[in-house]
């Protein structure tokens, strides 16, 4: 995984950046990546749910345009499962201590359920 932050440009701004999240699945090496927005501290959100990027397509789709659509579910779905926000936040909250700027931006994790891949 990596995160790459982008410092607001003025005060009163979010702060931004985009993820990539990577594994090797069955000898084959997959990938996906976002973008991102801190609409206030500790709470991260997808800048653009439909424009997650990835390496990654579902079987099973009839149509091309079923095939897409079923990839942006399944990638919001995944994005959702990841804990790629306690991440995200840790790297905030480090940066913030070293600017001095305060306010601690602490995750805020809602899970209830085990996590899954459907398409």
């Amino acid at each position: 995984m990596g995160t790459r932050v982008e410092p607001p440009c003025e005060k009163a701004a979010h702060w931004s950046g985009d993820t990539v999240w990577a594994a090797t699945v069955d000898g084959v090496e997959v990938a996906a990546s976002w973008a991102w927005t801190e609409v206030r501290p500790g709470v991260v959100v997808l800048s653009d749910p439909n424009g997650i990027a990835s390496n990654l397509r579902c079987r099973g789709a009839s149509a091309p345009e079923d095939e897409r659509l079923a990839a942006i579910v399944a990638l919001n779905r995944l994005t959702h499962e990841l804990p790629w926000r306690e991440t995200v936040c840790s790297i905030l909250r480090m940066l913030r201590r070293h600017a001095g700027l305060g306010t601690p931006a602490t995750p805020r994790v809602r899970r209830t359920r085990t996590p899954s891949m459907p398409c």
